[in-house]
């Protein structure tokens, strides 16, 4: 499990592959989304034209994170290939009053 610092930027990074292919290659879905939930169980949802692409398949996205606990996220891909893949990460909860400021 993956631990970050409170107020840490967390990049989230995905790669679509195409199963068909052997090898699997990677490939772009039609539409990515991305759905983050935070320890207090507020979703926010992003979209595909906020991601970084830096190449075919692969798509990241910088999350700053101001609560502390488990956070869940899961990127999702439709239309020409539907791919699904969830993960987790943990904030670490700080002593210091203003590190939301």
């Amino acid at each position: 499990m993956n631990l970050y610092d409170f107020g840490s930027p967390v990049t989230l990074s995905v790669n679509f592959l195409d199963p068909s292919q052997t090898p699997p290659v990677p490939i772009d879905p039609t539409t990515v989304k991305l759905r983050v939930l935070d320890p207090n169980n507020a979703e926010q949802v992003i979209t595909q034209s906020s991601f970084v692409h830096p190449s075919v398949g692969q798509f990241n996205f910088t999350v700053t994170c101001l609560v502390a606990g488990v956070w869940f996220y899961r990127w999702e891909g439709s239309g020409n290939i539907e791919a699904v893949a969830d993960s987790l990460f943990v904030i670490t909860s700080t002593k210091f009053a203003d590190a939301a400021a």
